[in-house]
């Protein structure tokens, strides 16, 4: 569908929809996101003029969008000649998301395996922001024991996928993240203690892996290892189950059994693809 059609028929962008049952848009969002569209598709920069032509749109009104648009750091103007461009931001949305969709397909194989073998649920997790978010999982035979999907974002401090991101920052990271979030009980066994956190936080690395020992919710624990590309860590992988199905007695094989799995993940061939660095 073209910019300009998008633009100018609302019902256009959710197609084979019956008109009562068509939620009402965002006209700026809808509108932002047609001249993003059109800069990616044109084979050359656009003015204001040709941009507010090509969709239909009141000069003012582009303007207004161009102009938040600049501020925000996903459009920018050339000086000389007041075209505009897309900056790497906006192409950054592309990016990240054929990352995640490649990690996710490359995961799907080692997360059955996981799943079928410990009876548990599986997951890939990876940075974005300042939280974990879920690309994919797989359940096991049992019913699961918490709320996991893809698209999913979830604590770092209090869970073993998110410490495990937090543990393979730099140090300097680390004392950013760690200064500017305080930990938040969510169970009896939550980590508030700052020097607590650093310490466990130190021990996951040099460990290799986390656990969450109901730290995030009461009767569910969390195991997880890191994901390496090219020595990189990119990624987490995870299990989550039951006090049964994950104790501390089993903790160590369990992590040593995900640490041989993340390894398979990546081939030598495939290593480079997503080198996602934890910024």
């Amino acid at each position: 569908m073209s910019p300009q059609r998008m633009v100018r028929d609302q019902r256009s962008v959710v197609p084979d929809v019956p008109p009562e049952r068509i939620v009402p848009l965002s006209n700026s969002v809808r509108r932002a996101f047609a001249i993003l569209e059109l800069l990616e598709d044109s084979d050359r920069r656009r003015n204001l003029s040709e941009i507010s032509r090509k969709l239909d749109l009141p000069k003012s009104t582009t303007s207004v969008l161009l102009s938040t648009l600049e501020s925000m750091g996903y459009v920018t103007r050339d000086a000389s000649e007041r075209r505009y461009l897309l900056t790497s931001k906006a192409f950054g949305f592309g990016l990240e998301l054929s990352k995640q969709l490649d990690l996710s397909r490359r995961a799907r194989p080692t997360l059955e395996t996981i799943a079928h073998a410990l009876r548990v649920t599986a997951h890939i997790a990876v940075l974005e922001g300042d939280q974990a978010l879920f690309v994919n999982k797989v359940d096991g035979v049992a019913q699961p024991c918490c709320d996991i999907y893809p698209g999913r974002r979830t604590n770092l401090l209090c869970t073993a996928v998110g410490k495990i991101l937090i543990a393979y920052m730099s140090e300097g990271q680390q004392r950013v993240f760690l200064a500017r979030h305080r930990s938040i009980r969510h169970t009896s066994r939550t980590i508030v203690c700052p020097e607590r956190l650093m310490e466990e936080i130190t021990r996951i690395r040099k460990q290799g892996y986390s656990f969450d020992n109901q730290e995030e919710e009461l009767l569910v624990r969390c195991v997880a290892v890191p994901i390496f590309s090219e020595r990189r860590p990119v990624a987490t992988l995870g299990i989550t189950g039951t006090l049964s199905e994950i104790r501390p007695g089993n903790v160590e094989e369990l992590a040593v059994f995900l640490k041989k799995m993340s390894s398979q993940i990546f081939t030598t061939s495939a290593q480079g693809d997503l080198r996602r660095a934890f910024v």
